[in-house]
């Protein structure tokens, strides 16, 4: 079979059983299954998925990898990055969330190497909290009801004022 020549065209591959299948009909590819399902299905007992940035960069945001969701007009609607968090030689990672405001895309939540979760804007939480340590508030903050009206208020000097 002659490639290049545009007049052949390879309509299906399959490598060692199930270790890939193209399905050239289905315009499918599946890594440890002859019958993948979705565009690309990876199938087995650790079905793991590893993107590595092999560029050496220590630098904060740096050696990033992300999984892209682009719309037909292939503008990003949203995006997961894993990169370098901080600017030592290290290996501390963060993971951030965007999402497309419709204007631009922006990051909407990090969890750092430490742990720590930042919200860009408000957070709802529609069910219980549970907080099994302190709630900080810097340089105080007030507690409000659903309708968004002060209950207690808390004024950075430890002075606690319930309305």
């Amino acid at each position: 079979m002659g490639f290049g020549s545009g007049k052949d065209k390879l309509t299906e591959l399959e490598v060692d059983g199930e270790t890939l299948k193209v399905d050239a009909a289905g315009n499918k590819v599946g890594i440890g299954t002859r019958t993948p399902g979705t565009l690309l299905q990876l199938e087995g007992a650790e079905p793991y998925l590893t993107l590595k940035n092999s560029t050496a960069e220590n630098t904060d945001g740096g050696c990033e990898s992300k999984i892209i969701f682009e719309d037909h007009a292939n503008v990003t609607l949203a995006q997961i990055q894993g990169s370098h968090d901080g600017s030592s030689d290290d290996t501390k990672g963060d993971l951030i969330f965007s999402t497309h405001d419709g204007s631009s895309l922006d990051e909407a939540l990090r969890i750092d190497s430490a742990q720590l979760a930042t919200f860009a804007a408000a957070a709802t939480v529609t069910t219980d909290l549970t907080v099994g340590g302190d709630i900080i508030l810097d340089d105080g903050g007030s507690l409000k009801e659903a309708g968004g009206t002060a209950a207690i208020t808390f004024d950075g000097s430890g002075n606690v004022t319930k309305i």
